[in-house]
């Protein structure tokens, strides 16, 4: 008879899961109890492709098999947990999951009651990480974040809430909004760094409300990034005065800004944040010579270029770059204004690509058939305002009278790249 050979148990870490909904899930239960039970699976990703359907309406099929993972020691394993389209245990039962420190929430029921949110917070202090995804609350709602000592992480992408008030969260450190405008209040977030914002309004909303921008980015004195793209027509924003400077704000990200909006509009955000040192925008490109009207008809009224003087901006790009008098002005205007600025990026077409860090928080921003940058660069460059990877789309004479135009006499120190 052969010896018998030992079999090292299976070990993993992480479980991702997606299947269809079906009548019985008993399998995908045991798979689940085994997973966390017998190869000490920390991380566990679930998702229902497709809800089944009962008389009363949607409802989703599989809820998560708390009950076999009723001992202590298996729940307090789970350190990351992510479910779609399905439902939680009860907030009373995610006390028990005491190692949890990342929850991801996707596709919940519409008619999910705010008091849950409230409820799955209260029930999990320890998260460093809560994303909500498409996440159902009732219309106009606000989510309150307190009582969260150690959330370092928040995104808040395609749900109902109208607000976000974050009142205690002394580890926060960055924030991401996407979909429909959320007003947001950072009483209680000494350390966030990063905000990213993505906001779209179409026609039928933008009669609802006029946005302001200082309720869009609340007031956060320690943010050091802010990646913004707003987007809709017409322009649903107003750029008043911010309610409080920006005063650790070093870069500053404008993406897929319409070409019929005023793009001096974040003027607002460069006049408050006095140690802003990179600037890059990117503007849509024009489908019809409609767009240049509609900018030229809204553009800011803003006081005399006396008036404004900043010391730290050393950096400027704009792709999407076309001359026009308002982009043309607002370059001239930041030129001058600006006297540690040493470096102008203007290119005609571009992207906005998403880096290493993912679409929330690493946009960077590419010139069109050039190479990608090196970190910290847009677009490339070569000698005197050459691209070497792409040919130009500008004559030399172009070129010539776009630099006459955004540069003054005052400033033969600014390189002015154009591509």
């Amino acid at each position: 008879m052969e010896p018998r050979v030992a079999v090292a148990p299976r070990r993993a870490r992480s479980l991702r899961l997606e299947f269809f909904a079906a009548r019985s899930t008993g399998f995908v239960e045991d798979l689940i109890a085994m997973a966390v039970g017998a190869w000490g699976v920390e991380d566990l990703d679930i998702t229902v492709v497709k809800p089944a359907l009962v008389e009363q309406g949607p409802c989703y099929a599989f809820c998560f098999p708390d009950h076999r993972l009723s001992a202590e020691s298996l729940r307090s394993r789970i350190r990351s947990l992510a479910v779609s389209n399905c439902f939680l245990p009860p907030p009373s039962e995610l006390r028990h999951y005491a190692a949890l420190t990342k929850l991801v929430l996707q596709d919940t029921h519409p008619r999910t009651p705010l008091a849950f949110y409230r409820q799955v917070l209260d029930a999990c202090p320890r998260l460093r990480a809560l994303h909500l995804r498409r996440c159902g609350a009732p219309w106009y709602a606000a989510l309150v974040v307190d009582g969260m000592p150690e959330l370092r992480e928040l995104v808040v992408d395609g749900c109902g809430f109208h607000t976000v008030d974050l009142r205690a969260a002394p580890a926060l450190e960055r924030v991401a909004c996407v979909d429909g405008p959320v007003a947001l209040a950072f009483g209680g977030a000494p350390r966030l760094a990063r905000l990213s914002l993505t906001y779209a309004l179409d026609d039928r909303l933008v009669l609802v409300r006029n946005w302001r921008l200082s309720g869009l980015l609340g007031d956060a004195p320690a943010m050091a990034e802010l990646l913004v793209r707003f987007t809709g027509e017409p322009k649903w924003m107003t750029s008043g005065p911010l309610r409080s400077p920006l005063p650790g704000l070093r870069r500053l990200v404008v993406a897929d800004m319409p070409s019929n909006w005023d793009v001096s509009w974040p003027r607002v955000i460069l006049e408050a944040a006095p140690c802003l040192e990179v600037l890059h925008i990117h503007v849509q490109e024009e489908e019809d010579d409609a767009g240049t009207t509609a900018a030229a008809a809204a553009e800011i009224p803003w006081p005399p270029a006396e008036s404004a003087r900043h010391e730290r901006l050393a950096e400027l790009a704009v792709v999407g770059f076309a001359e026009t008098r308002g982009q043309v002005g607002f370059v001239r205007h930041v030129v001058e204004a600006c006297v540690a600025l040493r470096r102008v990026v203007l290119v005609r077409r571009g992207r906005v690509v998403v880096g290493s860090e993912g679409r929330y928080w690493d946009w960077k921003l590419v010139a069109a058939e050039a190479a990608a940058p090196r970190e910290g660069e847009v677009g490339g460059g070569g000698g005197d305002g050459e691209r070497p990877t792409a040919a130009a789309e500008w004559s030399e004479v172009e070129k010539m009278v776009i630099r006459s135009q955004v540069k003054s006499a005052s400033r033969p120190d600014v390189e002015v790249f154009i591509g």
